[in-house]
């Protein structure tokens, strides 16, 4: 493909680093001000080119986080998340169980159970060994959840 603009010469050069493996899926792209130093373009003619290949899905944006390589020309961010899109890529994320903590009933769940008392999981997922998700959930501390009130399943003959 030959480029006319500074915007297609980037978007070319780009799509080439996914489609060639260069950029992984999931992989984060460098940020605009270095995408515009590398290339010595403007952040606008970066902007554009990023957008282009947005449309193109294959790469997707993270507000405040950057841009990242689509997995398999997929956005991240659908219905089955972006968990599901590495599985389908063939690179399975991992999680890393960081905290459990008994805590009071957060702010965001008032008026939202009559519970009390909380468990706060804190994990991280990784991709290829490389943090892309903190996560932090809370299930209701209700004698179910409890260690010590667990028992086997039972076995019917």
């Amino acid at each position: 493909m030959t480029a006319y603009t500074r915007t297609e010469h980037l978007r070319h050069e780009l799509a080439e680093q996914i489609r060639n493996g260069t950029l992984k899926p999931g992989e984060r792209i460098m940020s605009e001000t270095r995408l515009a130093e590398e290339y010595q373009v403007s952040r606008g003619t970066v902007r554009r080119a990023l957008e282009q290949l947005k449309k193109a899905e294959l790469i997707e944006t993270r507000m405040g986080s950057g841009s990242y390589v689509a997995f398999n020309g997929g956005d991240m961010s659908g219905p089955d998340g972006w968990a599901s899109a590495s599985l389908r890529s063939g690179a399975p994320t991992t999680t890393e169980l960081l905290s459990i903590a008994l805590v009071g009933r957060p702010l965001a769940l008032e008026g939202e159970s009559e519970c009390e008392r909380f468990y706060e999981i804190a994990r991280r997922r990784l991709f290829r060994s490389t943090p892309v998700s903190y996560e932090v959930s809370y299930l209701p501390a209700i004698p179910a959840l409890r260690k010590d009130s667990w028992t086997a399943p039972s076995r019917k003959p």
